[in-house]
């Protein structure tokens, strides 16, 4: 039997429910996947923006296209100047050929990069950086996610060290030279002075020559001298002698040294004999003041 008009109406208009059901349903879905996306997104940035290392993502033009908090506080721009720049802009020029390529290696072959870059920040300030990076593909797209380490300090410090290091060896290699030079002023000594003296000691008779044993001792002492320096001859020096020595090398006459110590002047006077005995000026034209201030 022919469909009526009425029956033929009521079934375009249940197809039609049926679409607007349908499209309604794929609608809702299509808002749910939006909010849903647009929520994993939100998480995604939120734990982009919250990673301690500076991170950038780099598109196959070698372009900024996110860039996170850390990564904004290592170069000093904030993330709408730092978004959207070309990593040319941030590389010295003579160094972005050689880098520009290394980044396309790593998208074209899925290799990932490790090593030390310098970067330039805001105002032309220059970053020494450790960079990891490697490939990550999102909607059919590769992008290079790279993090930085900033190793200024570490730079710094190490070139620092370097420095100390070459310091140290020049002080070492100053005094293994003036240890040598020590050396050969006592063989010079030993051959010149004592060696005579001893070979001139006993006479003839078998006794012992009294002027060529104090000249034996004179040059003994001043061998001591020239092996150990000043530090051997004041270390003899009782601490009242130091107290005097301090007081004369500061210009203080024997009546001032008596009245800072509370002693007499005599006394002063026979410590001064006991001092100049001990740094070897008895029977030398040489003022005991003159002599610690330059010594």
């Amino acid at each position: 039997m022919p469909m009526s008009t009425i029956e033929l109406t009521w079934g375009i208009i249940s197809i039609i429910a049926l679409l607007l059901s349908l499209a309604a349903v794929i609608v809702i879905s299509m808002i749910i996947h939006s909010n849903k996306t647009r929520e994993s997104e939100g998480k995604y940035r939120l734990l982009f923006d919250r990673v301690l290392a500076p991170i950038i993502l780099i598109d196959e033009e070698c372009r900024l296209v996110s860039v996170n908090q850390a990564a904004c506080s290592l170069f000093e721009f904030n993330e709408k100047e730092l978004s959207g720049l070309y990593v040319e802009e941030l590389i010295p020029k003579e160094r972005w050929p050689k880098f520009k390529n290394e980044i396309l290696k790593c998208l074209v072959s899925d290799m990932d990069y490790h090593g030390e870059i310098t970067l330039i920040g805001k105002n032309s300030k220059v970053l020494q950086t450790e960079i990891e990076a490697t490939v990550h593909i999102t909607n059919g797209s590769k992008y290079l996610l790279a993090s930085f380490r900033d190793i200024g300090a570490h730079k710094q410090a190490e070139e620092a060290f370097k420095e100390k290091n070459a310091a140290l060896n020049e002080v070492l290699a100053f005094l293994e030279e003036e240890k040598l030079k020590f050396k050969r002023q006592i063989a010079d000594t030993i051959d010149q002075v004592i060696a005579p003296i001893l070979s001139k000691l006993v006479k003839d008779d078998g006794t012992v020559s009294s002027n060529h044993l104090n000249a034996l001792q004179d040059g003994l002492s001043g061998l001591a001298l020239e092996a150990g320096g000043m530090l051997h001859t004041y270390g003899r020096l009782t601490p009242r002698e130091m107290e005097i020595c301090n007081l004369l090398k500061s210009g203080a006459t024997s009546k001032e040294v008596a009245e800072a110590l509370d002693i007499s002047i005599l006394t002063v006077n026979k410590h001064r004999e006991r001092i100049r005995k001990k740094l070897v000026l008895v029977k030398k034209d040489v003022n005991l003041s003159t002599f610690l201030r330059q010594n």
